[in-house]
C-alpha cells in the first residue's frame, strides 16, 4: 500500500463513487449498465462492486459522444453558431 501523503487518483472506485462521478443517483441504473456490459465492473466479497477508473472514464466519454450524436441533439455547428463551412452565421 502506498503511504504517500500526496494526492493520487484512485485506480478503483466503489459504486457510490461511480454514481457521484457520473451524476447518476439510482443504484439500479448503474447495475443496469453493468448487466448490459456497457460498464465493466468487478464484484468482490459477493456483494461489493469495484470499477476501474479508466473504465468509468471511458464509459462516460462514450456515452457523452453517443448522446451528442443522437437525432434531435444540437450539432457542434449549432452549438458554436457556425454553419458547416466554418463561417459564423449572420
Amino acid at each position: 500500500m502506498n503511504s504517500d501523503s500526496g494526492e493520487k487518483k484512485q485506480d478503483f472506485l466503489s459504486l457510490p463513487e461511480v454514481q457521484s462521478y457520473l451524476g447518476i443517483k439510482s443504484r439500479k441504473t448503474i447495475l443496469k449498465y453493468i448487466k448490459s456490459g456497457k460498464l465493466p465492473a468487478y464484484k468482490i466479497g459477493g456483494t461489493r462492486w469495484r470499477f476501474a477508473f479508466a473504465d468509468v472514464h471511458a464509459f462516460l466519454k462514450k456515452e457523452f459522444i453517443s448522446i451528442a450524436d443522437e437525432p434531435g441533439s444540437k450539432s457542434e455547428a449549432e452549438q458554436t453558431g457556425k454553419n458547416p463551412s466554418g463561417k459564423a452565421r449572420a
